[in-house]
């Protein structure tokens, strides 16, 4: 049985890895017969990132952190919520890293970018992190407000149309696909 560390203790992250894993695991070559081991680690960056670099950075510090903390482990996988701007608008996305020291691959992908509305990218231009103030400031119906933490932020943007699950769903299945590729390890 191979051991995957999640560099995260938060449920929703958890499940967005594992269902991938189970989805497209087998397919790329990774077998289901996995356990997987979540542990809080450091990001060493801001509570909400506000670039790319920055996502990635804080992806590698969780992967080191979890090395650390779970040496010898199949794969380690980091995950990282950011916004960002491009064009005078915030847009949220998360990044994907896994680091499969078998192959001495790390690779890394993020999901969909979902719009953050004006007035809530406003209020988070401090050094707070997004869900407080979604939570604070965003009207939400009762089941996505119970689920927050769950389904993030781009997940209240969009009614639970595309949650933080869906966003790591698809890193973790892009990044499978970059490691089978033998095409992208040329030397």
């Amino acid at each position: 049985m191979n051991t995957i560390v999640i560099a995260t203790q938060n449920e929703g992250k958890i499940q967005a890895v594992r269902d991938s894993l189970q989805t497209y695991g087998p397919q790329y070559g990774w077998n289901d017969d996995f356990t997987l081991i979540g542990v809080e680690s450091e990001s060493g960056i801001s509570v909400t990132p506000s670039s790319d670099e920055e996502g990635l950075l804080g992806c590698e510090n969780r992967i080191a952190f979890a090395r650390e903390q779970q040496p010898g482990a199949f794969a380690y996988i980091a995950l990282e919520g950011i916004m960002a701007q491009a064009r005078n608008r915030s847009y949220i996305r998360g990044w994907t890293m896994i680091d499969h020291p078998g192959s001495g691959r790390t690779v890394s992908a993020s999901g969909a970018s979902v719009e953050v509305p004006a007035y809530i990218a406003e209020l988070a231009a401090g050094d707070q992190e997004l869900s407080y103030i979604v939570q604070a400031h965003y009207p939400l119906d009762e089941p996505l407000k119970s689920t927050l933490r769950n389904v993030g932020a781009n997940g209240a943007f969009t009614t639970g149309e595309y949650g933080r699950h869906d966003s790591f769903f698809d890193g973790v299945r892009i990044c499978l696909a970059l490691l089978a590729n033998s095409s992208n390890w040329r030397t």
